[in-house]
């Protein structure tokens, strides 16, 4: 399970603070994908954006 804190620490930050949060948690745990409100407006490098509706955005 992805420690509570590392994660809080990704949804807690924006910009490039929220990009080393989210870098840290795939050097970890090698996750391949992530769920942000539709509105985050999430930029870093080397990111796809898979899904896109009203509510969420999924990312790898």
């Amino acid at each position: 399970m992805v420690s509570s804190i590392i994660t809080q620490k990704f949804y807690d930050n924006s910009g490039v603070n929220k990009c080393q949060a989210l870098q840290d948690l795939i050097d970890k745990y090698r996750i391949t994908h992530v769920i942000v409100e539709s509105d985050d407006l999430l930029e870093c490098s080397g990111l796809e954006r898979t899904y896109i509706d009203n509510l969420i955005r999924c990312i790898k």
